[in-house]
């Protein structure tokens, strides 16, 4: 032993003072952040189910109300007891099999949240309970510090509420398409039944459904997931082998019911023929902002819906169904230059015919060709026939000097935290487009029934395109002047009507709101 090892006893025991000093410390600091943790755990408040008193408002372009928003049959929340047990068991068996089985697997919460942080943003590798709060809170895609308190909230929850009591909220918030969220509105939506009379069909193909709906894939694929949920349902004795062969021999098609009961639409005024406008203004906000959040805020959207234009319209085709002899059904479409929807009216019978299928895609785009070269490539992808709505978008092209946009709907949306503008129209079209012969002769190609004023300098030249299908007692016309873009679609209920073009209905219309307009 050296003389200053004797004359310095505690030099050697000083490192290891200066550690468990810091063990200590550590042990304090992680004593304090675990009481924090606690405290900020039981401090966070408890997701809630979904806001059944939001009620959004669909405005026209100057902020006068045209329908309302509500999800009061979206939604409609219910108990367990007062679902039947086996919808109960083939939802639990496609959602988390294993939830209600022992305590909480906090292993499986872990593996959850390591998927999670790989990058998979999809719920089916999350447990029941973070499959509820996403689905309350409408994030699926979390980072940083928002999973740290997604997983405080998650303890939180099952600290707090039983299991079944997280079993009956996630029941009653999960999708099942057709916009609707709980099993009750689901079971209403698709099998116009009470999710308390569901049967082992129905129960099956719903718990598909809502895979499809949750997972964001085509109502198409529901029936890949049936063959998943009953082999395990019968592995787990909820049902019997006879049961089992009954669902396999099943078809979707064949047990849901053809339209949903429930739609969050309410006109302001059904008079003005605004169903098929404020059904296109729904769906375009439905894809900007989702179903939950569209049908459950308080979103004022305002379209570029002019209700002026909207009642001369309704006025104008009241008076024209009146002078006819038998039931006369009407569609019509105008666009301005800037590619914006100011009227979209329908009759009560034809609602269909504005979004599907009615034009015949030759007949219109090979009269167009002869009076302009470099059509939108966008118009021959289309199928053999197009709807209303793009067959006025083709000859608006005429309209906008060889232009054309696509058309839109809404133009703003207020969710009670700021205001969101709906993007600008799109050019459907290169500046190449080329108006090649005088489109004032377009209405020659098929009729002379299209009104052409000529000699009144007053009022805008009009043109367009007409025909008919006599066998369907359909007849349509598309035009435009310098203003606006203008399809019109009849269809004669009367069957003893023959069609004529020499006193074509469809240019009555068009011509009488075209003169309406123009004293506009």
């Amino acid at each position: 032993m050296t003389e200053n090892s004797l004359a310095n006893p505690k030099d050697e025991k000083l490192p290891l003072n200066k550690w468990r000093i810091f063990l200590c410390l550590s042990i304090l600091i992680a004593i304090f952040g675990a009481g924090v943790a606690i405290r900020v755990i039981g401090s966070l408040p408890i997701p809630q189910p979904m806001n059944v008193d939001g009620q959004g408002l669909i405005l026209d372009r100057r902020d006068i109300p045209i329908a309302q928003l509500t999800p009061e049959k979206n939604y409609i929340p219910i108990t367990l007891e007062q679902i039947s047990p086996v919808a109960v068991d083939a939802l639990m068996v496609a959602a988390d099999p294993n939830f209600l089985a022992g305590n909480y697997e906090f292993d499986a919460l872990a593996r959850a949240f390591w998927n999670d942080l790989r990058g998979s943003n999809k719920l089916n590798h999350l447990t029941l309970s973070q499959q509820y709060l996403r689905l309350v809170s409408g994030n699926d895609d979390l980072s940083g510090w928002r999973k740290a308190r997604e997983a405080a909230s998650i303890l939180r929850i099952q600290r707090t509420l039983s299991k079944e009591e997280i079993l009956e909220r996630y029941i009653n918030v999960i999708p099942f398409g057709r916009e609707s969220f709980g099993v009750e509105a689901g079971a209403q939506a698709w099998f116009g039944v009470s999710a308390s009379n569901l049967d082992v069909d129905q129960a099956v193909f719903l718990a598909s459904l809502f895979l499809v709906a949750r997972d964001r894939e085509n109502v198409e694929l529901a029936e890949i997931h049936v063959d998943r949920i009953l082999f395990d349902m019968l592995a787990q004795g909820h049902i019997t082998e006879a049961e089992f062969s009954q669902v396999q021999t099943s078809s979707l098609s064949d047990l849901i019911i053809t339209e949903r009961i429930a739609n969050p639409l309410i006109l302001s005024d059904p008079s003005f023929g605004l169903a098929s406008a404020v059904n296109f203004a729904k769906s375009s906000i439905l894809e900007e902002l989702g179903e939950r959040k569209s049908l459950t805020s308080n979103l004022l959207i305002k379209t570029t819906i002019d209700l002026d234009i909207q009642k001369i319209v309704a006025s104008t085709v009241k008076r024209l169904r009146e002078e006819q002899t038998g039931d006369l059904d009407v569609g019509l479409v105008i666009l301005d230059d800037q590619g914006q929807l100011r009227s979209m009216f329908t009759t009560s019978d034809i609602h269909s015919g504005l979004i599907e299928k009615e034009l015949p895609r030759i007949e219109v785009l090979g009269a167009l060709d002869q009076f302009v070269t470099g059509m939108p490539k966008e118009f021959y992808w289309y199928d053999e026939y197009l709807s209303l709505v793009q067959g006025t978008e083709a000859i608006s092209i005429f309209a906008n000097d060889g232009q054309l946009r696509s058309k839109k709907i809404l133009m703003e949306w207020d969710d009670g935290e700021k205001v969101t503008f709906a993007p600008r129209s799109d050019w459907l079209s290169a500046p190449s487009s080329t108006l090649v012969r005088d489109h004032q002769k377009l209405f020659e190609l098929n009729s002379s029934g299209l009104k052409r004023p000529g000699s009144d300098s007053q009022l805008p030249q009009i043109s367009g395109i007409l025909s008919s299908d006599s066998n369907a007692k359909k007849e349509w016309a598309i035009g435009f002047n310098e203003r606006y873009s203008m399809g019109v679609l009849t269809v004669s209920r009367n069957s003893g009507k023959e069609v004529n073009l020499g006193s074509c209905c469809a240019t009555a219309v068009f011509n009488r709101i075209f003169a309406e307009l123009n004293r506009d």
